[in-house]
């Protein structure tokens, strides 16, 4: 299951829940020249609040327990067993190694001396597998498994000068 199936899934429960929560909303009665019927449907409105916000908080949860960023990620592949520093420059990467095994979870710590980069890693194939940014004076840590041998490409998906096209460099999965 991809995250944006569990976003798509996250959005159709809401949704749903929402509606559910509006039609009893709007269905209760609101009556303004009897006092009493007001104000009970004013404490029925309160006391439907609270599930309604629970139960959403419940669905980001469940949502955030897939999600990609650090505080989560661990869940979903697992703590790296592999870590590559990536460091940019115009126009060129470093990385302290050239060989990644597969199957293993590689955290690539990325950042760089100058100008913002896009770390973009494409598979055998050329297609691009995952991305994030290197910034000067930040290190921004991307978690990824290679599941798949062959010689991996990084690209600059950040347009930083004229030799922007030429900042390419390879590793290999095996």
């Amino acid at each position: 299951m991809t995250q944006k199936d569990i976003l798509i899934i996250f959005l159709v429960l809401s949704a749903i829940w929402t509606g559910i929560w509006l039609k009893v909303i709007l269905s209760i009665p609101n009556i303004q020249a009897e006092e009493e019927v007001t104000a009970n449907a004013n404490t029925l409105r309160r006391r439907l609040a609270f599930p309604m916000i629970a139960t959403l908080i419940v669905l980001l949860t469940a949502v955030l327990y897939w999600s990609p960023y650090p505080i989560f990620r661990e869940r979903t592949i697992g703590k790296p067993q592999v870590t590559v520093n990536v460091d940019s420059f115009q126009w060129g990467w470093v990385l302290d190694t050239k060989e990644i095994p597969l199957n293993k979870v590689v955290e690539f710590n990325v950042s760089s001396r100058d100008v913002n980069h896009g770390f973009a890693i494409y598979n055998p194939e050329g297609r691009l597998v995952t991305q994030t940014q290197a910034m000067p004076g930040y290190v921004n840590q991307l978690i990824f498994k290679f599941d798949e041998p062959g010689e991996y490409t990084i690209r600059c998906l950040e347009y930083c000068g004229v030799s922007h096209h030429a900042m390419i460099a390879t590793f290999t999965v095996n």
